[in-house]
Parts: C-alpha cells; sequence; structure tokens
C-alpha cells in the first residue's frame, strides 16, 4: 500500500519520524521497522477500516495487535487508529 504524496510530505517535516509499509502481525516486519529500539509507534490499519462488515468489530484485529506489541516491547509508547468511536474510551483504559 504507497502512502499519499501530501502524507509524507506532512511526516518529514518531522523529525526522527520514519514511515514503515508492513504487517503488524509479522515480527520480521516490526524488527525491520527498529521497534526495539523505538520509544513510540503509530499503529494505522487502513484494510481494517475498510473491510470490516460490523462497524464495532472494525478494530478488534488492531486492538489485539497492538495489545500483544505492548506485551512484547513494554517500554514501547503506541498510538493507534480506531475507526469505531465507542472503542476510544475503552481501549484508552485497557492500555
Amino acid at each position: 500500500m504507497k502512502p499519499d504524496t501530501q502524507f509524507l510530505e506532512a511526516v518529514c517535516g518531522f523529525p526522527m519520524v520514519y514511515y514503515m509499509v508492513g504487517s503488524i502481525d509479522n515480527l520480521d516486519d516490526l524488527l525491520r521497522c527498529g521497534v526495539s529500539f523505538a520509544a513510540n509507534m503509530v499503529v494505522v490499519d487502513k484494510e481494517s477500516t475498510m473491510s470490516a462488515e460490523e462497524d464495532y468489530m472494525a478494530d478488534a484485529k488492531t486492538i489485539v495487535n497492538v495489545q500483544t506489541l505492548f506485551r512484547l516491547f513494554s517500554s514501547l509508547s503506541i498510538i493507534t487508529e480506531l475507526t469505531h468511536p465507542g472503542q476510544h474510551e475503552v481501549y484508552a483504559v485497557q492500555s
């Protein structure tokens, strides 16, 4: 999935910010992007947003994956995009 040019131009204005295409499910992708050295990570899952059959289930895969990431790399501060508004408060309490 190729990012928009406008997105890349906006991100390049911040020092030490890198955009990587990969899967949060794949440990090799995470290690390739330097997750073990990162202080912060932003997770965006465009696929689940577009393919969820039911609105409230759109974030299920992202939430499970981010919880797993947090257990593997507990010092990592993770910000994630959630599709369903009802998940925002619930997820903020759990992490």
